[in-house]
């Protein structure tokens, strides 16, 4: 039978010291690594915006000469083409409650696809398990 050999109190205190240290720069990484990936998106989802604008802006002054061709006058023109605009803002002010509770749940269910991975979260319940075991 083997004598196990009981630890000094300074080699105990040396291992919890190390144990702590290792666990906080894991969290650590762990932080900057979901915060760069959220910054990540959040930086190209505003970039798609701006694209995006830019292109709504060129439609909208396309659409504006073209309606200017077909009625021959600019003033009537650019004029229906901004009531049609402001139609589209009124509709979208009057069902304001229901735009937002649609984006915000795309939004979210975006951010748990692509940042919530069940696996390391698995993985990092069994490490915290096995060093609650090992103690």
């Amino acid at each position: 039978m083997q004598h196990i050999q009981p630890k000094k109190l300074r080699e105990i205190w040396h291992d919890t010291k190390t144990h702590i240290s290792k666990r906080l720069e894991y969290f650590r990484l762990k932080t900057v690594e979901k915060t760069a990936k959220i910054m990540g998106d959040l930086l190209s989802g505003l970039l798609l915006i701006f694209i995006l604008s830019l292109a709504f802006i060129a439609v909208t002054i396309s659409l504006s000469f073209y309606l200017s061709e077909l009625l021959g006058s600019y003033p009537l023109g650019f004029g229906c083409a901004a009531v049609f605009l402001l139609t589209g803002s009124l509709l979208m002010m009057w069902k304001k409650e229901r735009l937002e509770h649609w984006i915000g749940g795309i939004s979210v269910k975006k951010y748990f696809e692509r940042h919530y991975n069940e696996k390391e979260d698995g993985k990092q319940r069994n490490i915290e398990s096995s060093s609650r075991e090992g103690q």
